[in-house]
C-alpha cells in the first residue's frame, strides 16, 4: 500500500506541472492577443525603423509591417537588387513612406566595414527601432547540416560573424544615436529553436543564437 507520504508528494507535484502548464498558455496567449506596444516607439517628427536581413522572409515581412504602423524604414541586406525590390514593394503599398537602402556582408571577416556602413545611413534619422533578424546559415555552411568535426574555420568565422559578431557590434555602434533621442526606443533581436535547445549539426549556429538569447535578456534588464 503506498504510503501518504508518497501520495501527497505526487499530488503536489502534479499540481506543479498544471500550474507551470497553465502559466506558459497564458505567456502564450498574452504575447499573441495583446495590443501591439508599437504607437509607443512611433514618436517625434519622422521615426525611422532599422530592419537588418531585410531581403527576404521574415525580414522582409516585419519591414512591411512596420511601414504600414507608419514607420520610415532602412532596409539592411548584402544584395542591392532584392533590397531595391523590397523597397519597390513598400513604396507601392505604403507610398508616404521614406525608405533608405543599407547595402553591407554581415559575414565580412571584418566586422567593422559592415556596420560601419549601416551606422553611415541611419546617422541622420530619428531612429526608434532595431530589428536585429540577420542571420541563419545563409549559404555559409555547404552542405548546410554538418559535424562540428567537419566544419571548416572558415565556416566557423562566418556563422560566428553573420549571427553573433555583426549584431552586438551594430548594436553597441548604434547606441550613441539611440541616446539623442528622447523617448522610448526598441532593440528587437530575432532568436531560433537554436538558441534554446541546440541543433544537432548544427553547433555553432545553436551556439550563436544561445548567446543571442541570453544577450537580450541581460540587455532588456541592464536598459
Amino acid at each position: 500500500m503506498t504510503s501518504p507520504s508518497v501520495v501527497d508528494l505526487l499530488y503536489h507535484l502534479g499540481l506543479l506541472v498544471f500550474f507551470s502548464s497553465i502559466l506558459q498558455l497564458l505567456r502564450f496567449l498574452y504575447l499573441h492577443l495583446r495590443p501591439t506596444s508599437l504607437p509607443k516607439y512611433h514618436h517625434g517628427p519622422s521615426p525611422w525603423a532599422l530592419i537588418t536581413g531585410a531581403s527576404d522572409s521574415i525580414g522582409r515581412a516585419i519591414a512591411c509591417e512596420l511601414a504600414s504602423h507608419n514607420f520610415n524604414i532602412v532596409l539592411h541586406g548584402r544584395n542591392p537588387s532584392k533590397l531595391e525590390t523590397v523597397r519597390s514593394s513598400l513604396k507601392k503599398a505604403c507610398p508616404k513612406r521614406e525608405i533608405r537602402i543599407a547595402v553591407a556582408d554581415a559575414a565580412s571577416p571584418d566586422w567593422r566595414s559592415p556596420v560601419d556602413s549601416v551606422t553611415k545611413v541611419v546617422h541622420d534619422i530619428h531612429l526608434t527601432v532595431l530589428v536585429n533578424h540577420v542571420g541563419g546559415l545563409g549559404g555559409l555552411v555547404k552542405p548546410p547540416l554538418k559535424s562540428f568535426e567537419d566544419i571548416t574555420h572558415d565556416e566557423i568565422e562566418k556563422l560566428i560573424n553573420l549571427n553573433l559578431r555583426f549584431p552586438t557590434q551594430l548594436t553597441r555602434a548604434l547606441l550613441p544615436i539611440f541616446s539623442e533621442i528622447h523617448g522610448p526606443k526598441l532593440i528587437l533581436n530575432i532568436g531560433s529553436i537554436g538558441g534554446a535547445s541546440g541543433i544537432p549539426y548544427s553547433a555553432v549556429y545553436s551556439g550563436c543564437k544561445a548567446f543571442n538569447h541570453v544577450w537580450s535578456q541581460a540587455l532588456d534588464a541592464e536598459m
